[in-house]
């Protein structure tokens, strides 16, 4: 009896085994199937993308028939990077990164963005000092847009163009416009107190807007607060005493000239850094408030 079980179960266990098997099989097959058709469907897309892709010369007279008024050897930029990403597009390690070939829909899609938002000739000049904005044509909605509806809400429009016409990049900043919650309030409160707290000038606020539009979407308590905190108590100075007009002096200076510091991590980045620097140099507490005060772009590195 106990013999007829154990091959019972033995013959159970193998067609248990045998299912088990063939299952994966199956599966297999099916992932090889779809995988198949995938690498087919992609490579049948590509090649409809590579059809419609229009070449240089087409992409520049494009480009001269929407603005015949534009000095033609002022294209010289737009040319150049034309042709680099063209030619990127043939290098497998960074096909992964690209948005695929330039074709008259993606480049007249980014060409009514421009027209909707900035004058013909602020136009011309963002296509010609950052021609990268042809390559975002599928970042439109999701980037661009949000991106101009902020700093159009920190600057005002007009105000805005001038920020632009200095720096045609402002739009391709990465991380502005994402979260498409703009809080004019919290921008007049970090105004506020950058002016009362830390002594900044409104020609000073203005610089810093036009420079970093990004620190103006932190948050006042959690990030820009404890921030300068950190770096007055680099610099010798007590929390429990309100900053007297050296510190402050020092204050603007470090907030004018090296914004990006605010932006750091205190326990990831600004403290780490901070503790290498002093221990490397054999530094004393008043060694290193003097080091920071001198150079204080090193809390970046």
């Amino acid at each position: 009896m106990y013999q007829r079980c154990a091959v019972a179960i033995a013959i159970v266990l193998a067609v248990h085994a045998l299912c088990i098997t063939s299952l994966s099989i199956a599966i297999s097959s099916l992932r090889q199937t779809k995988h198949a058709r995938s690498s087919a469907l992609g490579a049948l897309q590509l090649e409809e993308q590579a059809q419609e892709a229009m070449d240089v010369r087409e992409l520049m007279e494009k480009l001269n028939e929407a603005f015949p008024s534009a000095d033609k050897k002022s294209w010289n930029k737009t040319r150049r990077y034309l042709y680099q990403y063209r030619s990127s597009l043939s290098q497998p390690k960074r096909r992964k990164r690209q948005r695929g070939p330039l074709t008259a829909s993606s480049t007249e899609r980014v060409l009514e963005f421009l027209e909707s938002v900035f004058p013909v000739e602020l136009q011309v000049q963002i296509l010609q000092q950052s021609p990268r904005i042809l390559s975002q044509h599928l970042s439109i909605e999701s980037r661009l847009r949000p991106t101009v509806d902020f700093l159009i809400k920190l600057y005002g429009k007009g105000m805005l163009y001038e920020a632009v016409r200095r720096n045609t990049d402002l739009l391709l900043v990465r991380g502005v416009g994402f979260t498409n919650k703009y809080d004019e309030d919290q921008s007049k409160t970090i105004d506020k107190y950058l002016q009362e707290e830390v002594g900044m000038n409104d020609a000073g606020i203005k610089k810093l807007k036009n420079s970093h539009p990004t620190l103006f979407q932190l948050s006042l308590e959690s990030k820009i607060k404890p921030s300068l905190a950190f770096i007055c108590s680099i610099l010798g100075h007590s929390s429990a005493s309100p900053l007297d007009d050296k510190m402050r002096k020092r204050i603007v200076k470090i907030v004018s000239n090296h914004p990006a510091l605010l932006q750091l991590d205190i326990e990831n980045n600004l403290k780490p850094t901070v503790s290498h620097i002093r221990q490397s140099c054999h530094l004393s507490a008043t060694e290193l408030a003097s080091v920071i005060a001198a150079n204080p772009g090193v809390m970046g590195l």
